[in-house]
């Protein structure tokens, strides 16, 4: 019996796993839809690095548009504040909707997990509510009860956020 040749969709699975770790650019910013679904979207800022590093004269960082769907996810998510410096895993989407104009779209990264690293000295305290316009009074403590001694500690107290700008 002849042997079935072997194709390249035999020999390979397809990958569409995304990791990132920058810095959150803006708070993030929580959405309902028309359907009811809550989304939370937040922009990173990623520095280029490794074999694609900038050239001269190129832009040395990626916005890149992430969005939490996820329940758990978006709570993480919703807790970050300008500044903080975050880990994100998820997968490459392209989303379509109707707008005044037509048919539109975009690429945004959908999170399936997102850990903060480091907070800012000014960040959000953990729990606070994300904001549609601006931070809640619950969420307006003193960076002295958001943060601890370390980096954030020592970053504030020389006047800098602590977070390198990029």
């Amino acid at each position: 019996m002849p042997k079935k040749q072997q194709t390249q969709d035999d020999t390979h699975s397809d990958c569409n796993d995304v990791v990132l770790r920058g810095r959150v650019a803006a708070t993030p910013v929580e959405t309902e839809l028309p359907s009811g679904d809550l989304l939370v979207t937040v922009r990173l800022v990623v520095r280029r690095s490794g074999p694609l590093a900038p050239r001269p004269g190129s832009p040395t960082v990626d916005t890149l548009e992430c969005s939490a769907w996820r329940p758990g996810v978006r709570r993480s998510v919703g807790g970050w504040a300008a500044g903080d410096i975050v880990e994100v895993t998820g997968a490459l989407r392209r989303r379509f909707w109707r707008g005044a104009s037509g048919t539109q779209s975009r690429w945004e990264v959908e999170l399936s997990s997102a850990r903060r690293l480091r907070r800012a000295a000014d960040a959000v305290p953990e729990g606070a509510a994300v904001s549609k316009s601006s931070r809640s009074p619950r969420s307006s403590r003193s960076a002295a009860s958001a943060g601890s001694a370390g980096a954030a500690g020592s970053a504030k107290a020389s006047g800098s956020s602590g977070v390198e700008d990029a």
